[in-house]
C-alpha cells in the first residue's frame, strides 16, 4: 500500500462527521451526519474515474488522484461531477444517500461509503 501523510485526506463529509461503521469491506469507512442530502466533497484533489451505479455500492464516484490512490464514494442519492473531470480537495461531488445496497434499507441507511483503493484508509 502507498504511504500517505497523516493529512493528505480530508474528511468526506462537513462536521460534526461520524463513522456509522468503522473499516470494513474493501477498505471502507461509512459516514453519515443521520439524514440524506448530506454533502460529500472529494478527501483529495485529482480526476474523476468512473461515476455510475451498481447493485451493491448505489451511485457511486471513483476518483484516481495524482499518487495513483483511488478514492471510491458510494450509495449517493445524486452526484454532481463527469468521468475526466478534475475535481479539487473539497470539492462538492455528490449527497449521501441510500443507492445500492445499505443497512438498514431506505432513509435510515444514508451514508456515504468511502473507500481508499491502493493506500490505508486514514479514518479507520
Amino acid at each position: 500500500l502507498t504511504p500517505l501523510a497523516n493529512s493528505y485526506f480530508i474528511y468526506p463529509i462537513p462536521a460534526p462527521y461520524r463513522i456509522t461503521q468503522k473499516l470494513h469491506a474493501f477498505n471502507a469507512i461509512d459516514f453519515s451526519n443521520g439524514f440524506c442530502g448530506e454533502s460529500v466533497y472529494a478527501a483529495a484533489g485529482g480526476t474523476v474515474q468512473r461515476t455510475g451505479y451498481t447493485s451493491l455500492g448505489g451511485n457511486y464516484v471513483r476518483i484516481l488522484h495524482s499518487n495513483g490512490v483511488v478514492t471510491y464514494y458510494g450509495h449517493l442519492s445524486s452526484i454532481l461531477t463527469a468521468p475526466g473531470s478534475k475535481v479539487y480537495q473539497g470539492q462538492l461531488v455528490g449527497y449521501t444517500g441510500y443507492s445500492g445496497y445499505t443497512i438498514p434499507a431506505g432513509p435510515a441507511g444514508c451514508h456515504v461509503h468511502f473507500e481508499v483503493r491502493g493506500a490505508a484508509n486514514p479514518f479507520r
